[in-house]
Formats: C-alpha cells, sequence, structure tokens
C-alpha cells in the first residue's frame, strides 16, 4: 500500500507540472543564448553549412545567429522540434524534465528510497525554471541523473557512454562526469576493475569521438570554444564559493549535508565544479537575491542533481513523523512551485517583450538599424520592413550615411534579465560613431544611438 502511495505521490506531482507547463505558456526567449541554441537548431535542421554566419539567418527575418560557441549535442535534438509551430518547441525541456525525474526515481528505489523523493528533483526552483527555457540545462541535469542510474545498476559501459556524451551536452558535463566516472572505476573491486575501465573507456569513446568529428565536420574545429576565463583571486574564490553553496542550497534547506549520505562518486561529482566555478570568477548578479540564487545556479544544476539521493537517503533516517511532514510539504512544493515559477518567468518575458516593442516602436521607420551583439534578444524577432545590420557590416552603414540615409545604432545591452548595469566596454560601431560629425542623440541627427536603459 505505501508503494502504491508513493507513486501516487510521484505521478500526481509530474501531472502538476505538465498542467503547469499547458496553462502558462512561454511568451518567448528570454537569455540571449537561447537565440543561439534556436537558431543553431533551424540550421542543423535545415542541413545549412555551420561553419558560416550566414547560415544562421531564420526565413522570419529574426537576427542572425552569435556564433557556434556552444556544443552542439543539445541544438542537434532540438533541431527537429524547430518546425513546430511557436511555442510548442517549448514542450521538449519539460519532457526532459519529467524523464529526469523518472531516471532519478528509478534510482532511489533501487537504494530502497521511496521514489517520491525524485519530486526533490521536479520541484527543484533552479531546474523548473530552465525547464520552461531553450538552454540546455534541462539536458545537462538528465543527463547527469542518467549517470546515477548507470551507476546504480552497475554498468560499466553505460556508464562510459552516458559519460562520454558529456561534452556534446554542455563542456562544463566533464566536470561533472569525469570525477563520477573515475571514482566509481576507484571503488570496483581490484579484481574487475580493469575490466570495467576498459568498458567505460569503449562507451566514452564513442561520446567523444562523436563530438570530435561532428564539430572538425560541422564546424571546422575540433573544439568550439567560447569566451575564455577569467580566473578569481583566492580571496574572491572562497566568497563566490560560499555563493556557489547557497546556490545547491536554494529551496531545500541544508541541501549540501545531503553530502554525508552521497557516495564517493557523487561527492566528487559535486566538488569538481563547485571549486572550478569558484576559481573561475563567475559572480552572478541579478536584479534580486532570489534571481541571483535561481538563475546563478544553473551551473550548479547537474551538481544539485547529483546532491538529491543523498538528501533524500539523509530525510529518511529522521524520525518518522518529520519524514512525513517532509514528504507533504514536498507534494504541495511539487504542485504550487511550477505554477509561481512559471508564471514569474512568463512575466518577466512579458516585460522584456514590452521594453523590446518600445525601443522598436522610436525608432525612425526610414532609418537603417545598426545592432550590437548583445542587443539580440531584445530584437528577436524584428518586422521585415526593417533593415538590421550587423557590426561586420560598418561598412555598409557608412555607405548609407555618404548616400544622405539615416541610421540609428542599437548600442550595447546589458541583458535585462541577468544584469542591470551600463557596459564598460566600447560598442562596435564605435569607430562609425567617431568618424562622422553629428554625434547628439536627437533624432534629427544623421546617426542616433539607443541604449535601452534596463532599469
Amino acid at each position: 500500500m505505501t508503494r502504491r502511495l508513493d507513486l501516487l505521490l510521484l505521478a500526481t506531482g509530474i501531472a502538476a507540472f505538465a498542467a503547469a507547463c499547458l496553462l502558462v505558456h512561454p511568451i518567448g526567449v528570454t537569455i540571449v543564448d537561447e537565440v543561439s541554441y534556436y537558431t543553431e537548431a533551424f540550421a542543423i535542421r535545415h542541413g545549412l553549412p555551420l561553419g558560416r554566419a550566414d547560415s544562421y539567418l531564420l526565413s522570419h527575418g529574426a537576427v542572425p545567429f552569435i556564433g557556434p560557441l556552444y556544443p552542439a549535442g543539445w541544438p542537434a535534438i532540438l533541431a527537429p522540434f524547430t518546425s513546430l509551430r511557436w511555442p510548442w518547441i517549448f514542450a521538449v525541456t519539460p519532457a526532459l524534465h519529467i524523464l529526469g525525474t523518472g531516471a532519478l526515481a528509478m534510482v532511489l528505489k533501487k537504494r530502497g528510497l521511496s521514489p517520491a523523493w525524485a519530486l526533490l528533483y521536479l520541484a527543484q526552483p533552479t531546474l523548473l525554471a530552465f525547464s520552461r527555457t531553450l538552454m540546455a540545462e534541462p539536458l545537462a541535469a538528465f543527463q547527469t541523473a542518467l549517470l546515477l542510474l548507470a551507476a546504480e545498476i552497475a554498468n560499466p559501459f553505460l556508464l562510459g557512454l552516458v559519460a562520454g556524451f558529456a561534452p556534446l551536452v554542455k563542456l562544463s558535463q566533464i566536470l561533472i562526469a569525469a570525477p563520477v566516472v573515475a571514482v566509481w572505476l576507484w571503488r570496483r573491486p581490484s579484481s574487475s576493475r580493469a575490466e570495467a575501465t576498459l568498458k567505460a573507456a569503449l562507451g566514452a569513446t564513442l561520446g567523444v569521438g562523436g563530438f570530435l568529428w561532428f564539430s572538425r565536420n560541422a564546424y571546422g574545429h575540433w573544439l568550439g570554444a567560447g569566451y575564455g576565463p577569467t580566473y578569481a583571486s583566492p580571496m574572491q574564490a572562497l566568497e563566490w564559493l560560499g555563493l556557489g553553496i547557497a546556490q545547491l542550497s536554494l529551496a531545500w534547506p541544508l541541501l549540501t549535508l545531503g553530502l554525508l549520505r552521497s557516495r564517493a562518486e557523487e561527492a566528487a561529482g559535486v566538488a569538481a565544479p563547485l571549486l572550478y566555478l569558484a576559481f573561475y570568477g563567475y559572480h552572478y548578479q541579478g536584479p534580486s537575491l532570489i534571481a541571483t540564487l535561481v538563475v546563478g545556479a544553473r551551473l550548479h544544476s547537474s551538481a544539485i542533481v547529483l546532491l538529491l539521493p543523498g538528501y533524500a537517503a539523509l530525510i529518511s533516517q529522521l524520525g518518522k513523523r518529520f519524514r512525513n511532514w517532509s514528504l507533504v510539504a514536498l507534494v504541495a512544493a511539487a504542485i504550487g512551485a511550477p505554477f509561481l515559477i512559471f508564471r514569474a518567468v512568463s512575466d518577466r518575458r512579458l516585460q522584456l517583450e514590452a521594453m523590446r516593442n518600445q525601443m522598436l516602436e522610436s525608432l525612425r521607420p526610414d532609418c537603417v538599424v545598426g545592432y550590437s551583439k548583445s542587443s539580440l534578444k531584445l530584437l528577436l524577432p524584428l518586422p521585415p520592413t526593417n533593415g538590421l545590420l550587423g557590426p561586420e557590416d560598418v561598412d555598409g552603414l557608412d555607405s548609407d550615411l555618404r548616400r544622405g540615409a539615416c541610421v540609428d545604432l542599437v548600442d550595447l545591452l546589458s541583458e535585462p534579465s541577468t544584469d542591470q548595469h551600463a557596459p564598460s566596454y566600447p560598442d562596435a560601431f564605435e569607430g562609425l560613431i567617431q568618424a562622422w560629425p553629428h554625434r547628439d542623440l536627437s533624432p534629427s541627427n544623421e546617426i542616433r544611438v539607443l541604449w535601452l536603459n534596463p532599469r
């Protein structure tokens, strides 16, 4: 009877999550990374050469892709779904979220725990928030849950196979997969360790080899690299390590205490990205503390998944009354949290849409419009009547000016959803602006620079 009740509780949470997905529709993309993932997926679906910038111009006049900065695994999965009517493409990430919940439920069951504790995964705020985006975080969380399942059933080939696809999902997933696999193999009995290592290496070779082959053939290089990291000082790293621990513990109090009941490979998989990101110097500063914790924790989302089995085991060892009340509270969170979080995300997208429309309405219809790369999401999609030129087309803008046409330059924009500070580095159009005498921001002049203050 208890087993049926546990499954009923889990099914109730999943049903509430599905209902929230259907009732609270995403307005559109919020983060510029989503634009990149979507446009790359669109290009893959249409068989366009991925090494060329003009392959990322969408048919409905959307802005071009900012460059293949991300591994192709998620865009390749997303590619077939770009044919769906908007916003049905947003059904892909909720499906991955449900699959991840199911995988974790199987792990918990095999460990003798209630599968209902998989609601810890389903209702975790960061995982919930990104399950309604086109970001790669839901896929990374699902892959981490599969790593746990492969380790639980003691299948070294499957474990290596899942881990091998880490660089295709996100390069940061290597920080999760490599320690998990290495420590799991080290804990094997000495008599079977060599055989298990060989099988895991064989499985991993398929994923890593596929990543390198696809990257080389599609993009013309072996490893796509984004912006180079700047590493923090030891004192900064100590400060940001505390922020990372706070992000891990969001919503589930003292989640990091799950390490007390975690297995060695899970602890290693948590420690590696936490330490790396502290020294990497990533310090997310959102418009509020809640935004800093929820959105910033996306970099730790896979580590959150690794902590959940130990956390569930820790709660299960507490008194029966406390355990029962915890499960009741978790079910309530699984039912209510999706609606609250999806509504907040949807409202934020509405605000971004209003700011974008306000800016577009301020443009003079007879002008050529130039945009800088960080303003992409506020210009997606553009009316087909607007001419839109990027920083690489400065010569074309110069030509327009010489012909007497007016030019509106959309200056660098900080992402309103993640950063509310004015940009501190020069815009790509700075040389063009300096070359012309009329630099007043008055609409009557040949050049007008627009900067939408996100505050």
